[in-house]
């Protein structure tokens, strides 16, 4: 299993640290709204919405920008590397069994 090329061993909390799904998922929340309001690099300006003084809901400029994505070309080659394969892999293989939520199977269409 490759999950070691994760950087701080986030994505098997359970396998490290004995954690349950759902403080887990509890502690990669805290973590992120850590992040985001501690660090002014994590998060870039315009990426999610965000609430004024007013409480008014203002949206995230990547909505605006969703017709940069499309534009994306399909690469020529469809050959991916077997490190590649192996963490597509070992992901797939962790979400649909033991880290598969609740929600999931109603997502995907």
């Amino acid at each position: 299993m490759l999950w070691g090329y994760c950087p701080l061993g986030l994505v098997n909390f359970e396998a490290l640290y004995n954690l349950t799904l759902e403080k887990s998922q509890l502690l990669l929340c805290y973590l992120h709204n850590f992040l985001r309001n501690k660090s002014k690099h994590y998060l870039r300006a315009g990426s999610v919405d965000w609430k004024d003084a007013n409480r008014e809901i203002h949206s995230a400029d990547l909505r605006e920008e969703q017709h940069l994505i499309e534009s994306l070309r399909t690469c020529r080659s469809r050959n991916i590397g077997a490190v590649v394969r192996s963490v597509r892999d070992s992901y797939r293989q962790n979400f649909c069994t033991q880290g598969q939520v609740p929600w999931q199977g109603a997502r995907i269409a």
